[in-house]
């Protein structure tokens, strides 16, 4: 089992009770499997029934992917922040392990606030990202700012609303 493709952890045992054991972890593609063999006759066939097992869940599973880590999803107004906005990032991948010939597929939902206020710091946690299975959720990882945006100053602030006002005066002009 050692040199199956992706094998990753394991744990043998032996008792007069229980046999040959193996509890074993593999990876590939984004799937991780966990397989357990109890009351094996042999240590060659407990490995050999761990290696069909892995086959038979690698052949029938796939990761599908929603969200790939660092992705930007969006971006939120920043109340009097140096920036008007800030960007939204995951702060890792959004998978989730369906059948090969699924017919449907998870689907995807963000929750995020309308406005975030300042300071915003690198990394903050501003929502989620949410997979969804048949209308509930499933998985979910958060969403993050993608930088930091510090709290403007006091004339930065003053000329933001300045600017504001003379931009809606000469609209209506």
């Amino acid at each position: 089992v050692r040199f199956y493709e992706g094998c990753d952890g394991l744990k043998t045992g032996f008792t007069e009770e229980a046999g040959f054991c193996l509890v074993a972890t593999a990876k590939r593609a984004g799937v991780r499997l966990i397989a357990v063999v109890m009351n094996a006759p042999t240590a060659a066939a407990r490995s050999a029934e761990i290696t069909k097992l892995f086959s038979y869940g690698f052949a029938r599973l796939r990761a599908h992917v929603l969200y790939k880590a660092g992705e930007v999803v969006g971006k939120l107004p920043v109340v009097l922040g140096e920036r008007p906005e800030v960007p939204v990032v995951t702060a890792q991948e959004l998978s989730v392990v369906v059948e090969r010939d699924a017919a449907t597929l998870p689907q995807k939902k963000l929750v995020l606030p309308e406005k975030v206020k300042s300071p915003v710091a690198k990394g903050a946690v501003l929502g989620r990202a949410v997979a969804l299975l048949d209308g509930r959720e499933y998985a979910h990882v958060d969403l993050v700012a993608g930088c930091a945006v510090p709290r403007s100053g006091f004339f930065q602030t003053f000329f933001k609303i300045l600017g504001g006002a003379f931009r809606v005066l000469f609209k209506r002009i």
